[in-house]
């Protein structure tokens, strides 16, 4: 007991001392554990937020293209509807129609957009097979037209209510291509 009481105030100071130290170092342990979980938090909003920031622009790209697609098909479209309703009208005979159909034509600008739709606007998958649709029925019209044999008054109404369905429906597809390319321009 007398080594004790002699070493008493040293043990404590030592106790003290080797207390400061675990607290101490408990305390860094604890600051760094905080500091590198408050660092990854952070660093996974980086990653979504770039993430996001390139999932906008592609959708952007892409969005611009099928809106262009939308355009250039609506004009070779109507160029061919064109040519039909000349034809039937007596304007120009059928190797002259089918010569502007043949200038017009623009498959890959079709293609293009039936791809871009379902991958990137899915929502307006169905609206583009109504345009599909009429654009196919005014087709069946005008190229089953024959002036000796077809009601051409009747079918130019025919052709026109078709026309004038897939002009709608492709309207319609380029509204809500702008109005989606808009909301992710303003995000």
């Amino acid at each position: 007991m007398e080594w004790f009481d002699k070493n008493a105030t040293a043990l404590i100071a030592a106790g003290s001392a080797l207390l400061s130290a675990l607290i101490a170092g408990g305390f860094a342990i604890l600051g760094a554990w905080l500091n590198n979980k408050q660092n990854h938090q952070g660093l996974k909003l980086k990653i979504e937020h770039e993430k996001s920031k390139e999932s906008r622009a592609v959708l952007l790209e892409k969005g611009e293209e099928a809106f262009a697609c939308a355009t250039r098909w609506a004009n070779s479209s109507r160029a061919h509807m064109s040519a039909h309703r000349r034809y039937m009208l007596g304007l120009i005979d059928l190797s002259e129609r089918d010569a502007l159909i043949k200038a017009y034509a623009d498959p890959d600008t079709f293609y293009r957009l039936h791809i871009l739709i379902p991958i990137y606007f899915p929502e307006l998958h169905e609206r583009l097979g109504l345009c599909g649709s009429y654009l196919e029925k005014a087709n069946k019209i005008a190229n089953g037209f024959d002036p000796d044999l077809s009601d051409t008054e009747v079918d130019l109404k025919l052709l026109s209510d078709a026309r004038k369905r897939f002009r709608e429906n492709l309207a319609l597809i380029k509204i809500k291509l702008q109005k989606e390319l808009a909301s992710k321009v303003s995000e």
